[in-house]
C-alpha cells in the first residue's frame, strides 16, 4: 500500500483554537491528505475561508444543535459483553435522566474471561460498572463528514488540538503501509487535565491490550484510531459524550485486526 490516503475529520465551532490546529496539520510532511471541517454558522464559514490551507479541503455545514444542561445518559457497561451494534437498552439498564436524581442500579453479571498473549495477561471483570454521559450533539458532526469520505482512512482533529510534531501523520502512514485495510490503528494521544497532562491509552493499560484485551471506556477517546474508510457505517457518533468510545468499542469488534502504537501522535488540549 503506497501512499494511503489519510482523511483529517475537524469539527470547527472555536476560533480561538482552529488557527493552531490548522498550522499543526499544515506542518506535517505527509502529502496525501484530505480535510474535512465542519461548521455550523455562516459567519463560521466566513472565518474558515480566511484561513491558508496546505492540504484539499472540504467544508461540510452541519446543524447547530443545543446541548442540554442536566441531560444525561446512564448505563451498565462491560468491555466485552456489551454490544454497541445492537445496544439492548433494557439488559444494560439505559436511562436517560433530566437532572440531578440518579437511578437505582442494577449491577449485571458478565464474562470474566483472562487473555493471554505476547507474555502477558489480562482478564475483565465479572459484572458490568455503570457509566455516566453528558448530552453532547456536536459529537454527531463526526457522522455527518464521514458521509462524504469513500476512499482512504479516517482519524479526526477537533479544533483545539494538535499533532505531537511534523512527522505524526507520516509515522501513522507507515503503520498502515505495514498492515491493511483489515486494521484499526491505535495509537496514544496526550490530554491536558487540571492534574497535568495524561496519556491515553495510558502506560498502565498498554499490557492489558497487548494482551488481546478489548479497548476499555476512558481508556481511549476518538483521537486514538484511525480506521479505513470501507468501515465507517459501524461508528456510534450520536448525542452523547462517551460517543468516541462506542464507536471505538464496534470499530474493535468488527475489524479483524489491531495494531496498538506505543507512541504519542496527538496531543489534545
Amino acid at each position: 500500500m503506497n501512499d494511503p490516503l489519510i482523511n483529517v475529520i475537524t469539527r470547527f465551532s472555536r476560533k480561538k483554537g482552529i488557527a493552531k490546529a490548522l498550522r499543526s496539520l499544515n506542518e506535517q510532511t505527509y502529502d496525501n491528505i484530505k480535510h474535512y471541517i465542519t461548521y455550523e454558522t455562516s459567519d463560521g464559514l466566513e472565518f474558515l475561508e480566511s484561513l491558508e490551507y496546505k492540504y484539499p479541503t472540504k467544508f461540510i455545514k452541519v446543524p447547530k444543535y443545543a446541548k442540554i444542561n442536566n441531560l444525561y445518559l446512564y448505563e451498565e457497561h462491560h468491555s466485552l459483553d456489551t454490544d454497541y451494534l445492537n445496544w439492548d437498552w433494557e439488559k444494560w439498564n439505559v436511562k436517560v435522566v433530566l437532572g440531578n436524581e440518579v437511578p437505582p442500579r442494577k449491577e449485571i453479571p458478565c464474562t470474566q474471561k483472562r487473555f493471554d498473549k505476547n507474555g502477558r495477561w489480562s482478564m475483565t471483570l465479572p459484572h458490568s460498572i455503570r457509566m455516566k454521559s453528558f448530552h453532547a450533539p456536536y459529537n454527531f458532526y463526526c457522522k455527518l463528514a464521514e458521509a462524504y469520505i469513500d476512499e482512504g482512512w479516517i482519524s479526526y482533529l477537533d479544533d483545539d488540538d494538535n499533532y505531537t510534531d511534523e512527522n505524526s501523520l507520516s509515522f501513522l502512514a507507515d503503520q498502515i503501509k505495514k498492515t491493511s485495510e483489515e486494521t484499526l490503528q491505535v495509537f496514544q494521544i496526550s490530554i491536558r487535565t487540571s492534574d497535568g497532562k495524561n496519556v491515553k491509552p495510558p502506560n498502565r493499560y498498554i499490557n492489558h491490550l497487548l494482551a488481546g484485551q478489548p479497548l476499555t471506556m476512558r481508556e481511549v477517546g476518538g483521537a486514538c484510531i484511525c480506521f479505513h474508510s470501507k468501515w465507517k457505517k459501524y461508528t456510534q457518533w450520536g448525542f452523547w459524550s462517551g460517543d468516541d468510545y462506542r464507536t471505538i468499542s464496534v470499530l474493535n469488534k468488527v475489524i479483524p485486526d489491531r495494531n496498538f502504537i506505543n507512541k504519542i501522535l496527538y496531543n489534545a488540549l
